[in-house]
């Protein structure tokens, strides 16, 4: 039997406004959500749909548990950096 937890989900959503198509929006909401199907979530995605009158153009999920784990992986892991994907400030100059 899967036990349901609730989880902090973020969502990172990036929009068009139908008069302003050429400026990028950003809107950040965080939820209260069960893993594996985000009830919550859809219900809310679903809402913008019906009533928002703007384009989705990228959605960033985030799901706290899931990111937990991955961090910890990185932390006891042998890389001296944390996330080596990401370029520190110090080496952009």
């Amino acid at each position: 039997m899967l036990l349901k937890v609730p989880t902090l989900i973020t969502l990172q959503i990036f929009y068009y406004r139908p008069d302003y198509r050429h400026l990028l929006n950003e809107f950040v909401i965080q939820l209260n959500d069960y893993n594996p199907d985000y009830p919550r979530t859809h219900k809310f995605l679903l809402y913008w749909k019906d009533n928002i009158g703007a384009t989705i153009k990228e959605i960033l999920f985030l799901d706290n548990r899931l990111s937990q784990k991955h961090q910890k992986e990185y932390q006891y892991g042998n890389d001296p950096k944390p996330y080596p994907d990401i370029r520190h400030i110090d080496e952009c100059s």
